[in-house]
């Protein structure tokens, strides 16, 4: 179960994942994030998407990695 406390955020990287370019969202629950998440890929599909809860790596568009439940 995740930690509830920590904010979910969905970021628009440079192709390398040295930066951020862009906050795409910042949302407290899972549902809310998953949206935002999907909502990006329509909007980017080039884009390098990643989405994070804390400092842990749930969804990486990049590299196709998903540890989201």
């Amino acid at each position: 179960m995740p930690d509830l406390r920590l904010t979910h955020t969905i970021d628009l990287i440079a192709d390398d994942g040295s930066r951020t370019i862009q906050r795409l969202g910042e949302v407290a629950s899972y549902a809310s994030a998953e949206l935002v998440f999907k909502q990006a890929a329509i909007e980017w599909p080039r884009g390098r998407i990643l989405w994070r809860h804390g400092a842990r790596i749930l969804c990486d568009s990049g590299s196709g990695r998903r540890d989201a439940p």
